[in-house]
């Protein structure tokens, strides 16, 4: 039993965290033509398949994640997502400016998929961009409804999918502080937002999107909502 164990604590220490890691840097390098830094590397068993979250050295915040395998000699199981992350940031420069009028304190989450593969040098269409989060503070609510009808239908209009979320001043700072260091949520802070907040999908729907809103504003934001219907039903029929 004894050696047992032995062999076996030997088989996942194959390759050690160094070598993961420095296998990974010098991928980056050869194949974006920059300096990388890993943060962190887990997995990476006998069988060589590892992953990892790392960080061009020009633009520290810019942190995506990659998988690969040591024993795959042509670089074929190689994939990260360094591309994806660019192209999530030049998205957040469009929305940012289209929401930076009105002075508002709110949080943007987007996710650009890669299907193809494609390079920097690529087209946005190319791009598939499957949902957006924009996370307000929950001050928004004291907003005409107009207003904020505008601003939903402003992002609506723009982009394939999103989520309003009107939330707590607290839990948008809370998000905040948790995705300037990682490109997800964890699941502790998504259980707790989950407590708190609830999707509208009847009267909150905005066009393309939905809403999520604090349980215990659920019913005065159902009621705005409702008033912008009943006023274009009447702008309608003047």
């Amino acid at each position: 039993m004894f050696l047992i164990l032995i062999i076996s604590s030997g088989c996942t220490n194959k390759y050690s965290v160094d070598e993961r890691k420095d296998y990974a840097e010098s991928f980056l390098k050869s194949k974006y033509g920059k300096e990388f830094t890993v943060d962190l590397i887990y997995g990476g068993d006998y069988s060589g398949v590892y992953y990892g979250k790392a960080h061009s050295n020009d633009n520290p915040e810019l942190i995506f994640t990659f998988q690969t395998n040591l024993n795959d000699d042509d670089g074929n199981s190689w994939r990260d997502e360094y591309v994806e992350r660019i192209k999530e940031m030049d998205y957040h420069k469009e929305i940012d400016e289209l929401l930076s009028h009105y002075g508002k304190e709110f949080y943007v989450k987007i996710k650009v998929y890669n299907e193809k593969s494609l390079g920097l040098e690529d087209d946005y269409t190319e791009f598939k961009m499957d949902f957006t989060y924009i996370y307000v503070s929950d001050e928004w609510l004291d907003y005409s409804n107009d207003e904020l009808w505008e601003i939903c239908n402003g992002i609506a209009t723009e982009y394939f999918n999103y989520y309003l979320c009107v939330i707590k001043k607290d839990d948008l700072e809370k998000i905040q502080q948790e995705m300037r260091s990682s490109d997800e949520l964890s699941n502790a802070l998504e259980d707790e937002l989950d407590e708190k907040y609830s999707f509208i999908s009847d009267y909150g729907e905005l066009r393309q999107g939905k809403v999520l809103v604090c349980k215990d504003d659920k019913e005065e934001f159902i009621n705005k909502m409702d008033d912008i219907r009943k006023n274009e039903v009447l702008s309608r029929h003047k």
